[in-house]
């Protein structure tokens, strides 16, 4: 099976679609059998007022790239503010893993993987200012 994962950090405030939301995409692994596995880090910026406000969402959708359109396997959903209090005044990754939820809503499997957050930083956008960055690999 061919598959990849679609990673985005989601506002509970803001519509799925909206294009402010972050998504980045791994490549496929074409030789995984029943563990697919990806060394590949993303980077993306995290409004930590959402976050502590329990807002912001970590996404994980597992898919099969296959001939006829993707298939969904399964998803990962993880509140930010979980990630942020685990991580706490850390400078070294931290490991964790969450169960996979099959489109027909049963567990199936487990996702690990590890981040880190770099120093803070802010960056006016609007009103919203954004700050902390995840690395996720």
């Amino acid at each position: 099976m061919k598959v990849y994962a679609a990673v985005s950090i989601q506002d509970y405030n803001l519509i799925k679609d909206d294009t402010s939301m972050q998504l980045q995409i791994t490549p496929i692994d074409k030789d995984c059998g029943p563990n697919p596995e990806w060394n590949f880090p993303m980077k993306f910026r995290v409004d930590t007022f959402a976050s502590q406000q329990n807002r912001l969402i970590l996404v994980v959708e597992l898919k099969a790239d296959k001939k006829l359109g993707n298939k969904d396997i399964g998803e990962v959903q993880v509140p930010m503010k979980e990630l942020v209090d685990r991580f706490g005044e850390s400078k070294n990754e931290i490991s964790v893993s969450y169960s996979v939820i099959t489109p027909s809503g049963e567990p199936k499997g487990l996702l690990y993987f590890t981040y880190k957050f770099s120093s803070k930083f802010t960056i006016e956008s609007g009103d919203m200012p954004v700050s902390a960055a995840l690395n996720w690999k």
